[in-house]
């Protein structure tokens, strides 16, 4: 029996909430039991904004799934879930998807905000398979576009075949929306029973839960965290004892609830099997906190890694949580976090580059005469490798990449500013640091208005202007470089894609002073374990 929407909007647990018709439902299950035959078998499957759990039981008998897992925000539909659906949470706002562990991820989010869900849901989700119940308008959003091209998923990657409308749905909609399945990189998998498996049923005969109390804990457990690395000193050595305190109160508990009586545990319906995936997946996520914990806080080494970068190393360290938070396995993580973040600061800075690129920001080398072409014909050229020996303008236009927030929802944005364009400038800071420029202070120290001129210079008693931005509500950042930064960063490209052999050469074509291209030939910096390791 359905609860009535005139009930949920009485107590104020109206958010939105459309149930997915079986039809939807139907056609999802049916795809995943298709691609079962290319993964391991598929048994865990997370709902965001769930409602009262009738998709997930729905998809559960369909495809034959066996875990399922929740996030709601309306108690009034939490109560109406079935017994079987564990919660891992109530606001989506407030979550992280990180560290939510399932098989698949599906999500039907309400459709004034689903560019925002869905966005999320692919830059965090853990999932092999990501579906996404979204308007059939999702290909205009550019929100969506770079999520994907973030997480390295191509568009005909991406299955779209069907359409449907809820125009008489329990609750109507005259929107069209379509069902993505989104097969995501790195995704994780349960690989059945094994030795912890095992020894779970071993140790464990009989396990009760005592839920509201491990809710509570959990709470408070993340402002203690906080406060550890609030404290300073050694950081290493603080959370290291923080982590094994939580792990042996862990342990602790679980030894407990298997003396308790036999007769009350079968009284009391306790599941043996999904206590024991609780319990696995209470220890991953206890591992998997204290890494993203320190991994946030080792500023010298982040500091060194743009958003993408920065975002892939944190999921894959929360992927690997059989790694135990040791002072040992610290320095080896960190250690390999420097011997990758040496790969990608080359990469990083031609990706930086090309994200500027444009046909109104570039002139070409004084040997260059190729007439450029207009729009996206000088894009696809750019792109193909067929213009080259270019350089990037003092003055720059940059689209793409977002600018003043204009969206109702404040999690889309930060001090005025669009998170992705935040994200653009704290990139390009990036990219100055590891160019040799001490950056002082960061954008999200600002706060960000329409045309509002924002500047950034080097650090020092004689401080040099690396860049000045303004960003505009039509989702535009006009950029002004450093006439030195700008050099390095065109001498550098130059050198690192040969389009000039020497710094007498790019001197000659960049009509730039000799002394000030040699000073920036070579500039780009490598990570130093001795520079970035704690303790």
């Amino acid at each position: 029996m359905t609860l009535a929407l005139h009930t949920l909007k009485s107590a104020g647990q109206d958010f939105e909430w459309y149930p997915t018709t079986p039809e939807i439902l139907d056609r999802v299950g049916a795809n995943i039991l298709k691609r079962q035959r290319r993964y391991h078998s598929f048994d865990s499957i997370l709902d965001i904004g769930a409602g009262d759990g009738r998709a997930l039981l729905h998809l559960a008998q369909k495809a034959n799934l066996g875990t399922l897992y929740a996030i709601e925000k309306s108690r009034l539909l939490v109560e109406r879930m079935d017994r079987q659906i564990l919660i891992l949470g109530t606001d989506f706002l407030e979550q992280t998807l990180f560290d939510k562990s399932a098989d698949i991820t599906f999500c039907n989010p309400p459709y004034s905000q689903y560019e925002d869900w869905a966005a999320r849901c692919i830059r965090e989700s853990t999932s092999h398979l990501l579906y996404l119940v979204i308007p059939d308008r999702w290909q205009e959003s550019e929100l969506i576009a770079d999520a994907l091209a973030m997480r390295g998923c191509k568009a005909d990657a991406i299955s779209i075949p069907w359409e449907f409308t809820f125009e008489r749905a329990e609750r109507a909609a005259r929107a069209r929306v379509q069902i993505l399945c989104i097969e995501l990189p790195n995704g994780r998998a349960d690989d059945g029973e094994d030795a912890f498996g095992c020894w779970v049923a071993r140790e464990f005969a009989a396990l009760a839960a005592k839920q509201e109390e491990a809710h509570q804990r959990r709470k408070a457990t993340v402002s203690q965290r906080q406060a550890i690395v609030a404290s300073g000193g050694d950081l290493v050595t603080a959370l290291e004892e923080a982590y094994q305190a939580e792990m042996a109160h862990l342990q602790e508990n679980y030894h407990g609830i298997s003396a308790l009586d036999a007769e009350l545990l079968d009284e009391l319906h306790i599941d043996v099997p999904a206590i024991a995936r609780i319990l696995r997946k209470r220890i991953d996520e206890l591992k998997a906190a204290y890494w993203k914990l320190l991994f946030s806080n080792l500023d010298k080494l982040t500091r060194a890694l743009t958003t993408k970068n920065r975002d892939a190393m944190l999921r894959t360290l929360t992927r690997h949580t059989h790694i135990d938070f040791t002072a040992g396995n610290i320095a080896a993580v960190v250690l390999w976090c420097i011997k990758h973040a040496n790969a990608y600061i080359t990469d990083q800075l031609l990706d930086t580059f090309d994200s500027m690129v444009s046909h109104a920001n570039i002139t070409a080398y004084k040997s260059n005469a190729r007439v450029f072409q207009e729009g996206w014909r000088f894009r696809q050229e750019y792109e193909r490798g067929e213009i080259t020996q270019i350089k990037l303008d003092y003055r720059l236009v940059i689209d793409r990449k977002g600018g003043i927030n204009t969206s109702e929802f404040s999690f889309n944005a930060t001090n005025g500013m669009e998170n992705r364009a935040m994200e653009f400038l704290r990139d390009l800071i990036t990219v100055a640091h590891n160019l040799g420029y001490t950056v002082a202070g960061t954008p999200m120290d600002h706060q960000w208005s329409s045309g509002h001129v924002v500047t950034f210079h080097t650090t020092g008693t004689s401080p040099e202007l690396v860049f000045e931005a303004r960003a505009f509500k039509k989702g535009t950042i006009h950029l002004r470089l450093g006439k030195s930064f700008a050099l390095a960063l065109n001498a550098e490209t130059a050198r690192l894609r040969g389009w000039c052999l020497d710094a007498a050469e790019a001197a000659s074509e960049m009509d730039a002073p000799l002394a000030l291209v040699q000073r920036a030939w070579g500039s780009l910096i490598s990570a130093d374990p001795g520079l970035y390791l704690p303790g």
